[in-house]
């Protein structure tokens, strides 16, 4: 019920593509394989490509999603790092 609700919503704001995405994505049974990787590559028609490039809120929400994922990936990336140093300082601890 939720994807329903949010479909439109996403539509508008991060673009026609990324609701469609994100609507299939949540559905309550794994994707089927073929068919999802049709979808995904199959090029679509000129109509469904302008109004998917000339969306107006693209370029902000793009530099939205970048700025969110390059957070999210540094974080994890020093997490694993810090995990890995707390780790090695405790080995060399116990050295003789």
């Amino acid at each position: 019920m939720l994807r329903y609700l949010l479909f439109p919503v996403e539509s508008l704001i991060y673009g026609i593509s990324y609701g469609y995405l994100q609507f299939h994505i949540r559905a309550p049974k794994p994707l089927p394989a073929e068919p999802t990787w049709r979808a995904l590559t199959t090029k679509l028609p000129r109509g469904l490509q302008w109004i998917r490039k000339a969306w107006p809120l693209r370029p902000l929400s793009v530099a939205a999603k970048m700025k969110q994922d390059h957070a999210l990936g540094i974080a994890a990336h020093y997490d694993v790092s810090n995990d890995f140093y707390a780790i090695h300082v405790l080995h060399m601890c116990r050295l003789p």
